[in-house]
């Protein structure tokens, strides 16, 4: 994608996602629980797809954490039949103070290769949204839609922000070897990702069309040398937030 085209798609999305910038709030909306919600599942306390894989995950989450400046835990559930991930507020276990980001484990196997140790980019994304909806509980942002393009535009953020720093050779597998062309790529394998899943992961009320995801993720991108707090801001800019 030339960075015109995506200039004049986006400046088009904006404007009609504006429209819905006033839209009522609920408590509990898309992959973003409210606190205390009673509708979280059991969760598998440790495993998603055995040690090297899930040892991936939690590394990756080591890194945003430092990023966001968050303290979740986190956690994998069985999501058969409703493919999932999401962020819950509440602090259910000890090392997770700022609440926890649940997997689903059908979600992920879309998107995983069994074949490689690395996560993949597609759930480099994945995850890196809920953590931007954790920082969104952190700093008590307001429970609206517009959180959803906001949580993209962290992930973009955060993929940008990951890969400006030198690689540490081995630490992920053969995550340092991936060939990786930047904004262009991100945009095309975020679309990619959000095309997929059911009602609550993919519908447009719940978090906006894929091709709007993915431009909020390439938004979030070139943010990238921002700080945490002047991204968070820009990004609220963006989805039409009332800061």
């Amino acid at each position: 994608m030339r960075r015109r085209d995506f200039l004049l798609g986006m400046g088009s999305i904006v404007a009609g996602q504006a429209l819905c910038s006033h839209a009522s709030c609920a408590t509990s909306r898309g992959c973003r629980l409210a606190a205390g919600g009673s509708d979280a599942p059991e969760y598998l306390n440790e495993s998603g797809y055995g040690a090297i894989f899930d040892g991936a995950c939690h590394s990756y989450a080591d890194e945003l954490n430092s990023m966001f400046g968050v303290r979740p835990a986190l956690r994998f559930y069985d999501d058969t039949g409703s493919k999932n991930a999401f962020a819950d507020p509440d602090a259910r276990y000890p090392e997770g103070p700022d609440g926890t980001v649940v997997l689903g484990i059908t979600l992920l196997g879309q998107f995983r290769n069994p074949n490689e140790i690395w996560l993949g980019r597609e759930i480099d994304v994945l995850i890196a949204h809920e953590f931007g909806h954790i920082l969104q509980y952190k700093r008590r942002t307001r429970d609206c839609w517009e959180t959803e393009p906001h949580a993209d535009f962290m992930a973009g953020w955060a993929i940008a922000h990951w890969h400006s720093k030198p690689p540490e050779f081995g630490k992920y597998g053969p995550r340092d070897m991936y060939e990786f062309n930047g904004g262009d790529q991100i945009v095309s394998e975020a679309e990619t990702m959000f095309s997929y899943g059911d009602v609550e992961f993919n519908s447009p009320t719940h978090h906006g069309e894929p091709h709007y995801r993915a431009a909020m993720v390439r938004a979030g991108y070139d943010a990238g040398s921002m700080d945490v707090d002047h991204a968070f801001s820009t990004g609220q800019k963006w989805a039409h937030m009332n800061a």
